[in-house]
């Protein structure tokens, strides 16, 4: 059944207005992510058959107009997308925020976050809201760590932000942690 909303009430007026700009934020951050990834692909097409690291491609980057108007972890993002458009292996991407651990715990703490809302870039989201946006990969470091640390304010959470970060991954032998024994992967050190 369709309700029809009186546009001379203020209340309706208020949903209309609320929904407004609920979808113009909507359509701002896929318009952002469409124009990272539209940046990183034109990155990659510049660097391509020449030697490339995350470092060159930030240098590179940050030489264009572009850098000028936008944040550190957009630059980041873009970097990170275009190095996945090269096809290029991060040697190492310890120190950065885990997306499946951050996602796994803030589920299995749904009832110490009931009502909860994190605000970034003047985009307010629920815990389902924010369990969407992390899954999908597009949510940058910056606004991770800001949404641990928020949440570590909350009334009985008590986060150690270290279980977050993902451990360091070498080309061609998997995830290794720094525990891990090389004889216990069938190297030998003799």
């Amino acid at each position: 059944m369709i309700k029809l909303l009186d546009l001379t009430n203020p209340k309706h007026q208020k949903i209309v207005a609320e929904e407004i700009a609920r979808a113009k934020r909507i359509l701002k951050e896929a318009a952002s992510d469409r124009f990272l990834q539209s940046a990183a692909r034109n990155l990659a097409a510049q660097m391509q058959g020449k030697a490339a690291s995350e470092t060159t491609l930030m240098n590179r980057l940050n030489r264009m107009p572009l850098a000028n108007r936008l944040a550190k972890s957009d630059l980041d993002k873009i970097v990170d997308l275009a190095m996945k458009e090269m096809g290029l292996v991060v040697a190492v991407d310890a120190g950065k925020l885990d997306y499946a651990k951050i996602v796994k715990w803030i589920e299995s703490n749904q009832s110490v976050l009931s009502g909860y809302k994190y605000e970034s870039g003047g985009v307010a989201k629920n815990v389902d809201e924010i369990i969407k946006w992390v899954r999908s990969g597009r949510a940058s470091q910056s606004y991770l760590k800001g949404l641990i640390d928020d949440m570590d304010k909350l009334e009985g959470v008590a986060i150690d932000d270290a279980q977050f970060y993902k451990e360091a991954e070498t080309p061609g032998l998997g995830n290794i942690s720094a525990r891990t024994n090389p004889r216990d992967m069938g190297y030998s050190l003799d």
